[in-house]
């Protein structure tokens, strides 16, 4: 029997406590503990680096006596975060300097028009969501912590939407028809009225940002190789309104079974990190009580057979026969109620999930991040700092020796600038027999020093150095020694720029790919391109064979990282159109077989011209005039020169 998607709707929807529901949470349970127990080992050491890069620490009696008396507190030097930012700066302008973020490449010749298409509506899906700032997320997660996480799913959102319709009077045959017995109120040019409407809002692939410390991998694979393991999955924490929201949309089901409370036993089976607040602290007198409107919302995703699950019982034949193992995912609330269950059915055949590393390593499970590798570094730093404004602190406060038999120690002790002997000393042989203040050297006038020279080494450690910066370090140099140098420096980021898109947003890319070959309506691909959709027929772009769509065989994103294709492209059009238009013989042409006006056409394409059609000749402009050779208008621009400035400006 095939998987039947409605009799599972139907179980979620009547019963929390279906034998379905219990064998696919124990599963998720299960899978969750062993993941959890796994991951928390790195929650302790990812708190640091958050702490270390935001530059908060907990203040001791020492620095409240400071604050006190209004001097500085020890702080902890924000080395880490300055790196942190100035390689985010990099990699985000490596990413976004182009027009488009994922530029799209045609695998044989009959896909290159076909690319540009794609291009356009991949454009669109990242601008709607503002992807750039999902982008920097993720990627200050991958320098942070050392692992970054995004999850791309195809979603159809719906509003509705107050919109004013006119109503047309019947035709008069009808009205003939019903003889005039019937009363109406329409006129000539019909009723207006105001209608609730259920409307597209958005189509397309929607990409969110999964906090590292809710991200729960299977921890048999590296992170690296997430792919190839049985499970992954996280959590979020959600409102009711939210979920009912999606139950509305068909996707959850039996929300109003949701519990308000976990019991013990199931909140302490697994270590938990999700929400601003944290669910921790949600445990007392036995059960652990969600906080009001708040919920805990649980996805995984799984390789599960179904003939495996119908031999615990046979009733669970409508979950398929298969008996080799299936994607599916799964969604579950607060541990108790599961919502969702449903086929992984995505063409591109992987995890929704797409993980980017600072420094990816396959031979262990998690790498460090660029926070993690500076950290001791960072530590001595803070402490060389801290431990000199600490010195200098103890040598301004005037310590001093004195006898309190000739002094007025009410005045030593609030600090007076004039300070008084005692009545009965009527004379002093020298003062310094009486007060004098201690000779008290500051030891830590050289950790300045030290810090320079350990900022110096943390630069070779990152490769973020002065040139990064914008920085010159002191001493003459050349021209050609400053661009050998910033080459070299941008070399360096470079390199991790170039592993995290082949890790992360490569995969990511043939992810979004898919899904829109996949999904994607003609409506909404002509709303999107205009008047391009006749270049780019949907039936060409969208419409393929599953088999052209699991193997990549048509669209290939183009590393950003490297120049830009569509330049050298251009430049060849460019000269090709020369060559062309300076060939007298129409025979000659004729042969060639080359189409002036396409040539062109396709040279706008690629320097990003969209509005072609306005630049053409119509029945009232100017015509197009041939000028015989030798009179060509003085001042006249000669056609490289005009090809080649508008390549100048047009190319990115």
């Amino acid at each position: 029997m095939a998987f039947d998607q409605e009799r599972v709707n139907a179980q979620l929807r009547e019963s929390a406590n279906s034998i379905m529901e219990r064998t696919v949470l124990a599963s998720m349970r299960e899978w969750l503990r062993m993941s959890s127990n796994h991951m928390a080992k790195f929650w302790p050491r990812w708190d640091d680096m958050e702490k270390v890069y935001r530059g908060y620490r907990v203040r001791d009696e020492e620095d409240r006596k400071a604050s006190q008396k209004g001097q500085p507190q020890k702080i902890i030097v924000p080395f880490t975060y300055a790196q942190t930012q100035t390689a985010l700066a990099f990699l985000m302008s490596v990413y976004t300097e182009r027009r488009h973020l994922f530029e799209l490449k045609g695998r044989g010749p009959e896909d290159v028009r076909n690319a540009l298409g794609m291009q356009m509506d991949l454009d669109y899906q990242l601008q709607r969501q503002r992807f750039f700032l999902t982008l920097y997320s993720w990627l200050l997660d991958a320098l942070r912590y050392g692992v970054g996480v995004v999850k791309a799913e195809w979603r159809t959102e719906t509003e509705q939407v107050r919109r004013r319709r006119t109503a047309m009077p019947p035709p008069d045959d009808l009205m003939a028809a019903i003889g005039g017995m019937v009363q109406t109120e329409f006129d000539q040019e019909g009723v207006t009225e105001d209608v609730i409407e259920e409307m597209t809002s958005y189509e397309g692939n929607k990409i969110y940002n999964v906090s590292p410390y809710s991200f729960y991998p299977d921890p048999t694979s590296p992170l690296s190789k997430f792919q190839d393991g049985q499970f992954v999955g996280h959590e979020e924490v959600s409102s009711l309104a939210a979920l009912r929201k999606r139950e509305r949309e068909g996707l959850y089901h039996g929300v109003q079974h949701i519990p308000r409370e976990i019991s013990a036993s199931t909140f302490d089976a697994r270590k938990r990190r999700v929400g601003a607040d944290g669910v921790g602290n949600y445990h007392a007198l036995g059960t652990a009580k969600i906080p009001d409107g708040k919920n805990i919302v649980t996805e995984v995703q799984f390789y599960m057979s179904p003939h495996d699950m119908r031999r615990k019982d046979p009733s669970m034949d409508f979950l398929g026969d298969e008996k080799y193992p299936v994607r599916f995912v799964a969604t579950m609330v607060n541990d108790s109620k599961l919502v969702s269950l449903e086929r992984l059915n995505y063409i591109h055949s992987r995890f929704t999930y797409s993980v980017g590393e600072y420094s990816p390593d396959t031979a262990s499970f998690y790498n460090p991040g660029l926070a993690q590798t500076i950290d001791e570094l960072q530590d001595l730093i803070t402490w060389f700092l801290n431990s000199h404004v600490v010195n200098v602190r103890k040598v301004i406060q005037n310590q001093l020796v004195g006898d309190q038999s000739k002094l007025n120690m009410d005045d030593v002790n609030n600090d007076r600038r004039f300070i008084r002997l005692k009545d009965n000393v009527t004379s002093v042989p020298s003062i310094d027999r009486v007060i004098k203040q201690l000779d008290v050297r500051d030891v830590t006038a050289g950790h300045v020093n030290d810090i320079d020279t350990l900022s110096k080494l943390l630069y070779v450690t990152t490769g973020v150095n002065e040139n990064a910066l914008g920085q010159y370090s002191p001493g003459r140099r050349s021209a050609t020694e400053a661009r050998a140098v910033n080459s070299a420096a941008a070399a360096r980021l470079k390199m991790h720029a170039q592993l995290f898109y082949y890790q992360a947003m490569e995969p990511l890319a043939e992810q979004l790919i898919a899904n829109t070959r996949q999904a994607r309506t003609e409506e909404v691909y002509a709303a999107i391109l205009g008047e391009k959709a006749g270049e780019y027929p949907y039936e060409q772009v969208i419409l393929t064979p599953e088999e052209a769509i699991v193997g990549g065989y048509d669209f290939i994103p183009f590393d950003p990282t490297t120049m830009s294709e569509k330049a050298f492209a251009a430049q060849q059009m460019q000269e090709i159109l020369e060559m062309v238009l300076q060939i007298q013989d129409p025979q000659s042409l004729q042969h060639l077989d080359v189409d002036p006006a396409r040539v062109l056409d396709h040279w706008f394409e690629l320097v990003g011209i969209k509005n072609r059609e306005d630049l053409r000749f119509n029945a009232n402009g100017m015509q197009a005039q041939v000028v015989q050779d030798g009179q060509i208008p003085q001042g006249a621009e000669p056609v490289d020169d005009i090809f080649g400035n508008m390549l100048m400006q047009g190319v990115q």
